[in-house]
C-alpha cells in the first residue's frame, strides 16, 4: 500500500477562502468528506489530498463555481508557502537558486509533489507534477495550485505581476474566462505529459528584489541553515502525519483512517501489523509526538497541549504521556530545560 498523499492545510484554505467570500456554508461538507474542520488554526498540518479533491468537486457543483481550482489559486501567495522554504531561501542571490530550493522542498507543500526544471533554448521549463497517482480524478484543482505556487515564487522574487506565456496541464478542462484575463497572451495546453510553465532564462538569472534582500539581510548573515531533506514516508508515517490534523477533534476513528488510505479497515489493520503496529498504538504514538513537540515551547500550557492532541482533561493526557515517556509531561518539560 502506497503512502497517503498529503498537502499542507494552508492550500485547502485557498479553497475555503473562496467559499467564505460567496457565503457558502461548508463545515458540514468538510465533515462528510472526512476532512479536519479546524483548518485556520493549523495551516502547517496536513490533510489527505484525495478526500479534499472530492470535497472540491462537490462544492464546485453545489455552488456552481466556474473553475474552482483557478478561483482558489488566486488566493495563493508566497507567504502561504512553507516557512522552512521561505526562511532557507532568503539569502540566495538569484531566482534560479531560489527555485532550486523550492524544488528540494516542494514535498513540504504536497508529499507527492516533484518540482524540477530543464533548459529549453532561451527558456527554462518548470515542471510541477504529482507522482504516484496517474490519471488522478480532480487533478485540475491541484494543478492550478501547483502552477500558482511557482508563479508566486517568481513574482515575489524578481517580477511582481509577471505571468507565463505558456502553461501546460495534464488535465483536460476548460478554464474560466477570468483565467484567460489573468494570463493575457498565455498559451494554454491541455492533456499534456506534464504540468509546467515556461520562464525566460533572462528572468531566472535575475537577483532577488533588492528591497527583499535588504529586509532579510540580518537573517542571511546569521543563518547557516541547509535545506532539510524531506524524509521518505512509508505508509504508517504518512498516516501519522495525516492524523495529526484530526487530533484536536478527539480520537480519530479507524474508519476515517481507512477512508484516507482508500482501503478497508481490515486491510489497514493488516498493513499496520506488517510494521508491528496496531491502529490504537499508531494513534498513541502520533499523540505523543505532537505533544512532545509542543512541550518544547515553555509558553504553551499543559492543558492546551492536552486539548491539541484530543484529551478532555490534563489527567488523562498525563497518564497516556507517561505510558510512552515514563515521565509526566511536566517532568518531560523540566528535563528539556536541563539539556
Amino acid at each position: 500500500m502506497q503512502p497517503i498523499m498529503l498537502a499542507r492545510i494552508a492550500h485547502i484554505l485557498a479553497f475555503t477562502d473562496v467559499l467564505n467570500e460567496i457565503g457558502s456554508p461548508f463545515v458540514g461538507e468538510l465533515k462528510r468528506a472526512g476532512l479536519p474542520t479546524n483548518l485556520v488554526d493549523q495551516p502547517d498540518a496536513y490533510f489527505p489530498v484525495l478526500s479534499a479533491l472530492r470535497f472540491f468537486q462537490n462544492m464546485e457543483h453545489k455552488e456552481g463555481i466556474d473553475d474552482f481550482g483557478f478561483q482558489a489559486s488566486r488566493q495563493e501567495s508566497f507567504d502561504r508557502l512553507s516557512s522552512d522554504f521561505i526562511t532557507i531561501s532568503q539569502s540566495v542571490p538569484t531566482l534560479y537558486a531560489r527555485l532550486q530550493h523550492f524544488s528540494e522542498l516542494s514535498p513540504l507543500e504536497n508529499t507527492n509533489s516533484r518540482v524540477s526544471f530543464i533548459r529549453e533554448g532561451d527558456h527554462f521549463r518548470i515542471f510541477s507534477n504529482l507522482v504516484g497517482y496517474p490519471g488522478l480524478d480532480g487533478l485540475r484543482y491541484s494543478e492550478w495550485i501547483q502552477i500558482m505556487a511557482v508563479v508566486e515564487v517568481i513574482r515575489k522574487s524578481v517580477a511582481p505581476g509577471w505571468y507565463p506565456l505558456e502553461i501546460t496541464f495534464q488535465s483536460q478542462f476548460t478554464p474560466c474566462d477570468c483565467a484567460f484575463e489573468q494570463f493575457p497572451n498565455a498559451r494554454f495546453l491541455f492533456g499534456q505529459k506534464d504540468t509546467s510553465i515556461k520562464v525566460p532564462v533572462s528572468l531566472m538569472i535575475q537577483p532577488l528584489n533588492e528591497h527583499q534582500r535588504k529586509h532579510n539581510a540580518h537573517k542571511a548573515l546569521s543563518s547557516k541553515q541547509q535545506s532539510p531533506a524531506w524524509p521518505g514516508l512509508d505508509f504508517p508515517d504518512s498516516l501519522k502525519l495525516a492524523l495529526q490534523s484530526y487530533l484536536r477533534e478527539g480520537y480519530p476513528d479507524i474508519n476515517l483512517a481507512a477512508e484516507m488510505a482508500s482501503t478497508s479497515v481490515r486491510t489497514l489493520q493488516r498493513r499496520l501489523a506488517e510494521s508491528g503496529l496496531s491502529y490504537s498504538r499508531l494513534v498513541q504514538q502520533t499523540r505523543f509526538e505532537v505533544a512532545a513537540e509542543m512541550l518544547k515551547d515553555p509558553s504553551v500550557k499543559s492543558f492546551d497541549v492536552a486539548c491539541a492532541v484530543g484529551y478532555e482533561n490534563s489527567s488523562h493526557f498525563s497518564r497516556a504521556f507517561r505510558r510512552i515517556a515514563g515521565v509526566s509531561p511536566s517532568e518531560y518539560r523540566l528535563q528539556l530545560y536541563k539539556c
